[in-house]
């Protein structure tokens, strides 16, 4: 027996519609909490941040390294120059990422590869 699979009439892209899923867990959140958020890598700091802006207290951010970022990481080096150790692009379908770079308005420096 063979199965066919018939593709769906709409598609669904489970993160195109960041507001409307950020919206609909807001409106599930009853009272305010004090809340302890575990990391700060980008995840951990976008929870402190929704948290924070849905009127929760975010007593603090625990991170088991000596900085903030997680896998995003720029070493400046001691004559000014600089290299990315950790995540260096972000791509298009990062939509989630998109969204906080565009809350937060940080400045985006193109990805420039060797043959450019």
């Amino acid at each position: 027996m063979r199965r066919t699979f018939r593709p769906s009439p709409t598609p669904t892209y489970p993160h195109v519609f960041i507001q409307d899923q950020l919206a609909a867990i807001r409106q599930r959140s009853i009272g305010q909490k004090r809340v302890t958020v575990l990391g700060a890598g980008i995840a951990g700091l976008a929870a402190a941040y929704e948290l924070a802006a849905n009127g929760h207290i975010v007593e603090e951010v625990l991170e088991a390294s000596d900085r903030v970022g997680g896998r995003i990481y720029t070493h400046t080096f001691d004559n000014g120059a600089y290299g990315e150790l950790g995540a260096m692009r972000v791509a298009a379908a990062h939509d989630y990422t998109h969204y906080y770079i565009n809350q937060l308005s940080l400045p985006i420096k193109p990805f420039l590869n060797s043959t450019d």
